[in-house]
C-alpha cells in the first residue's frame, strides 16, 4: 500500500498532482503502459497486473488531468486497454442505453473506444475532482486493488477507482464472467435517477434491464447499515476517533420504486460514519486497528478510507 498527502500550489495543478501520484502507483505495483494527449487533457494509463491484486485479474487505471491551468483530475477503470490503438475496452458506462453484450455483460463487449468517446469518466463528465491554481490539499491511498483520491476542493467526496470486494452470492451467480470493477464517488455515489456518479464495467449475469431501467440506473452506492444506527463522531478532538463504522455497499436498485434487487459487493478499505459538522478532511479515525482518513461531513456522514 502507498499513501501520500500534502498541498499543491501551482499554475498547472494537474500535472503536478499526477507527478506526486506516479511514484506511489509504482510502489503499489502498477506499470505505466501509455500516455495520450487529447486537446487540453493528458491521460496516463496504468496496469494493475493480475498477480498483484486480490481478484487475480488484470485491470487498467486511467488518470486524466487538464494539462495547463486549473480544471479537473479524473480516475477511470478499464478491464483492458490497448496501448497500440489508445482504445479502452469494457470501461464504466452510464448512458441511457439498454444494450447489454451477452458474452461479457458489458455495454460494448469486445469493441474498444477512444478515451473521450463512450466512457463515463475521462472527459467532461464522470469520476472527477476540480483543481485550483491556489493552494489545495490532497490525500491519496493506493493499493493494487484500488485508488482513492480526496482533494480539499471537494472535501466531502472522494473518488474510488478499482476492484471492489464481490459478495459471495453474487460471485456464484456471475461465475466466470465476474470482473468486479467500480468507478465513482464514495459519498452520493449513485446512478439512480439519471444523474450518475458511479458505474460498474459489467453486470453479469444480467442480459436485460427491468422496467424502465438502463445503464444510468444500474448501481446504488450506499452504507451497508443505516447511519441512524450509529452515534455521530464527537466534536473533538479532531484526530484518532474510536468509532463505529459501516462498510459501503454496491447494490442494484430498481428504477421506481427504489427497491434493492441485488448486491454486487463492497468497496475495499472504505467505511461511512455518522459525523457532526466538526469533522473535516484530514481528520483520522481508528477502525479495526488501522488508521483511516476522514472526509469533511456531508449531510451528517463522512467517508473514511484507509491511510495506513
Amino acid at each position: 500500500m502507498a499513501y501520500i498527502s500534502g498541498t499543491v500550489t501551482d499554475a498547472n495543478p494537474g500535472p503536478v498532482l499526477y507527478a506526486l501520484m506516479a511514484p506511489a502507483l509504482t510502489t503499489a505495483g502498477y506499470t505505466l503502459v501509455d500516455t495520450v494527449v487529447v486537446t487540453t487533457r493528458t491521460y496516463k494509463i496504468w496496469k494493475s497486473a493480475a498477480a498483484s491484486n486480490a481478484q487475480n485479474l488484470d485491470w487498467y487505471l486511467c488518470v486524466g488531468y487538464t494539462t495547463t491551468g486549473a480544471a479537473t483530475i479524473s480516475l477511470t477503470t478499464f478491464e483492458y486497454y490497448d496501448p497500440a490503438t489508445d482504445l479502452g475496452y469494457r470501461g464504466p458506462y452510464t448512458a441511457t442505453s439498454t444494450v447489454i453484450d451477452a458474452t461479457t455483460s458489458t455495454r460494448y463487449g469486445a469493441t474498444g473506444s477512444a478515451l473521450e468517446t463512450n466512457w463515463w469518466g475521462p472527459a467532461s463528465t464522470g469520476n472527477q475532482t476540480s483543481l485550483t491554481t491556489t493552494a489545495f490539499g490532497y490525500w491519496i491511498s493506493i493499493t493494487a486493488d484500488r485508488v482513492i483520491l480526496l482533494c480539499s476542493t471537494a472535501a466531502s467526496v472522494p473518488m474510488y477507482a478499482g476492484l471492489y470486494e464481490p459478495d459471495p452470492q453474487y460471485t456464484a451467480k456471475a461465475a466466470a464472467k465476474l470482473y468486479p470493477l467500480f468507478t465513482g464517488q464514495i459519498i452520493g455515489g449513485t446512478s439512480l435517477g439519471g444523474t450518475p456518479s458511479a458505474a460498474l464495467t459489467r453486470i453479469p449475469p444480467m442480459t436485460a434491464f427491468v422496467s424502465t431501467g438502463d445503464w444510468r440506473n444500474h448501481l446504488l452506492c450506499t452504507p451497508t447499515v443505516p447511519l441512524t444506527s450509529f452515534p455521530a463522531l464527537p466534536t473533538g478532538p479532531t484526530t484518532t476517533y474510536p468509532i463505529a463504522a459501516t462498510r459501503v455497499m454496491l447494490t442494484s436498485p430498481q428504477s421506481a420504486p427504489l427497491q434493492l434487487t441485488g448486491r454486487w459487493g463492497w468497496l475495499r478499505d472504505v467505511y461511512v460514519v455518522g459525523a457532526t459538522a466538526a469533522v473535516v478532511r484530514g481528520d483520522t479515525a481508528t477502525i479495526g486497528g488501522d488508521t483511516y482518513l476522514l472526509t469533511t461531513t456531508l449531510t451528517s456522514q463522512a467517508a473514511a478510507f484507509k491511510a495506513a
